[in-house]
């Protein structure tokens, strides 16, 4: 019996938005341990076995370089489009666009999170399996309050919330419909919250301790160094 929960799974992985700063700190393309945050992300999915097909989805002025590296890596299954629009529900929708029509289920990743595995992919496809969608998480730590007017006014208790993080899996048909049934000037900060909307229950599964976004250079520095650790020799 085939372990794939579907004839084939394709990866949508996001970096068509603007630079992060305006010093132009733009994640999904700053150097870590020799490659770009986004050359990480994809040879994560390249390398998941349930994974078929992989769409980056890119800003125009990026699209050349971005086929320069799908060629420089020597992957399969890889290519490279534009997102004409800022809009991150736009992006997803060219990704889906671009996937091969066999691909029953879409892993929609965040290209500024490089520390992405295959393992965390198979994971996520599982998970997924009963509800048509799952999403990556991981608790909150710190203490969250209400505030009013500058003054605290309640504790927010931190076991009914999650920080939800992709990878996030949906059955293609399922992801489609929650686009379609959105209004049109809702643009969320995920598909998670598309499906939300559409009455699509979410399952939830770990996404782990390092499973960072890199947003500055900070964060860049660490998942350097994370990305460093892993491919040293044992």
């Amino acid at each position: 019996m085939s372990r794939n929960p579907a004839p084939a799974a394709g990866a949508i992985i996001l970096a068509a938005g603007t630079p992060a700063s305006d010093h132009g700190f733009d994640a999904a393309w700053a150097s870590a341990a020799g490659r770009p945050i986004l050359a990480w992300a994809a040879e994560a999915c390249v390398r998941a076995p349930d994974v078929a097909a992989v769409v980056l989805v890119v800003r125009p002025d990026q699209l050349d370089a971005a086929g320069k590296l799908v060629a420089h890596s020597g992957w399969h299954g890889v290519h490279a489009v534009a997102a004409t629009s800022p809009r991150r529900r736009d992006a997803v929708r060219v990704g889906l666009a671009a996937l091969p029509t066999d691909v029953g289920w879409v892993i929609v990743h965040d290209g500024a999170r490089p520390l992405v595995t295959p393992e965390l992919i198979a994971a996520g496809l599982a998970a997924a399996v009963g509800t048509g969608a799952a999403a990556a998480w991981a608790p909150v730590n710190e203490t969250l309050k209400r505030v009013e007017g500058g003054v605290v006014t309640a504790t927010v208790p931190r076991a009914e919330l999650a920080l939800v993080q992709t990878p996030q899996v949906f059955r293609r048909a399922l992801l489609l419909a929650a686009h379609d049934a959105a209004p049109a000037d809702l643009d969320p900060p995920d598909d998670a919250t598309l499906a939300q909307h559409a009455g699509i229950p979410v399952a939830l599964y770990p996404a782990g301790a390092d499973n960072l976004k890199v947003l500055d250079a900070l964060d860049l520095a660490v998942a350097a160094a994370l990305l460093a650790a892993r491919i040293l020799p044992d």
